[in-house]
């Protein structure tokens, strides 16, 4: 949206319209959606199958996610989480329906409210997060609020992001969720860097 007043004072805004989407996480034969890493998760995994696990931030270690705008940052301000942004892989499939950029923007201020921040230090080099977060300077951890990987021959994606709470009233959330189902219900859903079990249960407090 633009506006300007004579021409000399000008401004713009970007808007982000989504549709509703309903039937959301659905499992299937092929994909199990969880909340929890339990025993019928690790058996989709090791049939070589995918699972989507959703846990609630509250069941998530970490440190707590937020929005950040460009001031109110713990460089300035030295205040928890300390973390100053997020890096989006934006190129990668699983964001094919929910446009952005490798930046937030304010389409990611329920998404990044709602979620919580897992510390990803132990793993693979390789293994990198399509939504991480930036630590500060002086920590410099690695952390993620989404990633994927391969876990005892099955596929997992991981989004510690809250699903339940008002969805209906939250439609950025929704069509991120729209695009990840989307996403590993196709063929392209295939993680490429391997992590041991242990760092899944590492992390979740159940």
């Amino acid at each position: 949206m633009h506006f300007s007043v004579d021409d000399a004072i000008k401004n713009s805004w970007d808007i982000w319209v989504y549709l509703a989407h309903e039937n959301l996480m659905k499992s299937t034969a092929e994909v199990l959606y969880t909340h929890v890493y339990d025993d019928a998760a690790k058996k989709q995994l090791a049939l070589g199958k995918s699972v989507v696990l959703y846990p609630a931030p509250a069941d998530v270690k970490g440190r707590k996610s937020m929005f950040h705008n460009h001031f109110w940052n713990p460089i300035m301000f030295a205040w928890a989480p300390m973390t100053i942004g997020n890096l989006v892989h934006n190129d990668q499939p699983m964001f094919k329906d929910f446009t952005t950029s490798y930046h937030t923007d304010w389409q990611w201020w329920d998404i990044l409210n709602n979620a919580k921040v897992i510390e990803m230090q132990n793993t693979p080099e390789k293994l990198r997060p399509f939504i991480q977060v930036i630590d500060s300077y002086d920590n410099n951890q690695k952390l993620g609020i989404g990633f994927e990987a391969k876990v005892n021959g099955g596929k997992l994606l991981v989004l510690a992001v809250d699903t339940k709470t008002d969805l209906d009233k939250r439609p950025a959330t929704q069509q991120l969720l729209y695009s990840i189902d989307n996403y590993v219900k196709s063929g392209k859903f295939s993680p490429q860097v391997q992590v041991e079990e242990t760092f899944i249960q590492s992390f979740l407090n159940k």
